[in-house]
Formats: structure tokens, sequence, C-alpha cells
């Protein structure tokens, strides 16, 4: 059974990235990130983008991250499968609807973030409704590793135009 532990709420109106800094210590091995709010504010659909925040607070964007996607969507029989081993944000992008009354919502698990000598894994779970002319929900789970051992303190949640409305909470796993 998975013990949370609970480390810190975030939420933020109207803006295009955030940075959840100062999550990942020596205390936990396992951390888990649940998000049921985030909306796109007065632009089109698009994705919600993550990265990693190093031990300075410093944003990881170089091609550091490998991943893999799967994503399935409610009017479609089949899946649709995504791999990258060079990219420079983490997988699993959450698509977030350009209507303000519906958001989306994740489960994000990182391990290993604050150990230097050791590669940072994370592993996601997103649902949303996408509001184009299909019409209907969607799911993404993907894997992602940071190619690069060193210490990560936190993370950003990024859009690559627009704003967004986000809330989350890090727990600790036991």
């Amino acid at each position: 059974m998975t013990n949370l532990q609970f480390i810190k709420s975030v939420s933020s109106t109207g803006t295009s990235s955030v940075d959840i800094t100062n999550i990942f210590t020596d205390k936990y091995d396992v951390y888990c990130i649940k998000s049921d709010t985030f909306e796109i504010v007065g632009t089109s659909s698009q994705n919600l983008y993550r990265r990693l925040l190093d031990s300075t607070g410093t944003v990881i964007s170089a091609t550091e991250y490998a991943s893999a996607t799967l994503e399935g969507r409610a009017w479609d029989s089949s899946f649709i499968e995504s791999r990258s081993t060079s990219q420079n944000y983490m997988a699993t992008s959450s698509y977030i609807n350009d209507d303000s009354t519906e958001g989306t919502g994740f489960v994000q698990y990182i391990y290993n973030p604050y150990d230097s000598s050791s590669y940072t894994f994370s592993q996601t779970q997103t649902s949303s409704w996408n509001n184009n002319a299909s019409r209907g929900l969607v799911m993404r789970k993907g894997i992602s590793v940071h190619k690069n051992a060193e210490q990560i303190t936190g993370i950003r949640y990024y859009v690559a135009g627009g704003t967004f409305t986000f809330k989350a909470s890090v727990y600790g796993v036991k």
C-alpha cells in the first residue's frame, strides 16, 4: 500500500509556466505530483510540458530526456505511440483544451530526483477532454528518463503559447 506524505501545494492563474521548487530532498526516493485543475486561458488547445530543475533551480532544457507515450482517444479504436531518445522535455505532455469550463488532470511519479548518482525517472498518467470536432476523452500514459545523473530539486510545467490556470499537490511516497 502506498502512503503519501504531503509536501506542498501550488496554484497559479494566467501564467505560461509554473516552477515547483525545493520539493525533492533526501527524505524520499519517490514523489507524486497530482493535479485535477489546469485549463488553458484565452488561446487554442495545446499541451502542458514538463522540465526538471537542477540543484541551482535552473530549468534543464537541453536534449537530456528520453520518453515513450501511449495515447488513447474515445473516438478512435487504436492507440497512438510515440518515442524519443533525445528531446528537451519529459514525456506525456498533458493536453489542455481551450474551453474554460473543462480541464484536465494528471498524476506524475518521479523516482530518485535528489540522488546525484542516479538518473531521474518519471511515470505520468493524464486525462483530458478534447474540445475539437471529435469531442471526447483523451488519455495519455508515459515514461521518461532524464539521462544525466545530477541532483534535481524541482519541476517546471509550461505551455508553448498562451497562459493557463494550474493547481497541484506534491507528496513524498513511503
